[in-house]
């Protein structure tokens, strides 16, 4: 009689994974993230953690780049959204097959999900919401005046996720860092979002990732309108075994000016972002910072297009990506530049940038959005 070899619970929980939607998936000891980005945050007794990818089209990120219509914003921004939907449905299905076999789990955030901002839910929104109505209609309210004298900060940036989905990534085995700090992935490059589950199941870890995909080609940082990510310096991120050098992370001021759609232009004026706005981004961090505070003030003042665009990630912090508090199709993308620019080869990545550079800019004529080809 031939012996039947029996499935290992880390088999199960992968084949579980891809029937559900992901790509690829590894699993790491809550040892190798204990000094980067500690699972027992999430977990108190937390022993391991499943990170999964799932990747994003080509041709929608190539059209997004292109600024072909803005359909192709329309398109990329659904994809998104649908992307974070089947990345929560696919922890979800990890989840629930580990509390099938009596182990906790829990299936982590996509995005958006802080340590040190505290969650109000609606009641939060409904508060900003009434402040954007107070500065239109009692401009000289006490509150608003206080806003405009620069008594007010409207904004924490201290903005360390309850788990790193990258450093899950690196610690799975699923990829490395690129220069940017995004997870370089051998099949999929950069063009990935990420999910992960902690759980209480002690699991056996996958080997990490021995060549790192990223060829330092930095066209990153030829994407990245904000220069959140230095050029030249360096510095080094440990995550278990793995050793990182990366690209030296500016303040997140500057990727919130840029990814937050405060700004379509600042380093590089022959292309923009999806954002119409413009805001000259300093090199100096602690002023990008102050700048990223009076903008949110000056946009909650000014009402309209720019107060709602405070409002859509004011929401996104407070609320999350959930279906059930967000549809696909709600979903905004404006940049992610230096993360879609980034595929498997450094050809495609080269022919990314020269898209990006020839894309032309998002302007505002009459009140209204277009494309200009420059």
């Amino acid at each position: 009689m031939t012996e039947l070899k029996q499935t290992s619970l880390e088999d199960e929980i992968k084949e579980v994974a891809k029937k559900a939607g992901a790509a690829a998936v590894g699993i790491t000891s809550k040892e190798r993230l204990i000094d980067c980005s500690d699972p027992t945050y999430i977990l108190p007794n937390a022993e391991s953690v499943i990170g999964f990818i799932v990747p994003i089209d080509k041709k929608i990120i190539r059209n997004f780049l292109q600024k072909t219509d803005f359909s192709a914003q329309k398109a990329m921004s659904l994809t998104e959204g649908e992307t974070y939907h089947k990345i929560e449905d696919i922890g979800n299905a990890i989840k629930d097959f580990l509390e099938s076999k009596g182990y906790e789990a829990v299936n982590c955030e996509v995005n958006m999900d802080y340590r040190k901002i505290k969650r109000r839910g609606k009641k939060q929104i409904k508060q900003l919401e009434q402040l954007i109505k107070l500065a239109q209609n009692e401009p000289e309210n006490p509150m608003i005046q206080a806003m405009k004298r620069g008594g007010m900060k409207v904004f924490n940036l201290d903005l360390t996720p309850k788990i790193s989905h990258r450093y899950v990534g690196v610690a799975c085995g699923l990829g490395r860092l690129g220069w940017s700090g995004n997870l370089m992935t051998p099949k999929y490059g950069a063009r990935i979002y990420l999910g992960s589950v902690v759980t209480n199941a002690k699991l056996k870890p996958d080997p990490y990732l021995e060549t790192n995909p990223c060829s330092k080609c930095k066209v990153c940082v030829s994407a990245c309108q904000a220069q959140f990510f230095d050029s030249s310096e360096t510095q080094t991120v440990k995550i278990g075994d793995i050793e990182e050098t990366i690209g030296k992370k500016h303040t997140l001021a500057k990727c919130i000016l840029s990814c937050g759609a405060f700004t379509g232009q600042s380093k590089f004026k022959s292309w923009s972002t999806w954002s119409p706005w413009r805001i000259e981004i300093p090199d100096d961090d602690k002023e990008a910072e102050k700048i990223v505070q009076q903008t949110f003030v000056n946009y909650i003042l000014a009402g309209g297009e720019k107060a709602q665009n405070v409002l859509r990630l004011a929401t996104d912090t407070q609320l999350g990506f959930s279906k059930e508090v967000k549809p696909a199709e709600e979903f905004r993308v404006t940049c992610g530049f230096c993360q879609l620019v980034c595929w498997e080869t450094e050809e495609e990545r080269r022919e990314n940038a020269k898209i990006i550079r020839n894309s032309g800019v998002i302007e505002l004529e009459k009140g209204k959005k277009v494309i200009k080809k420059l």
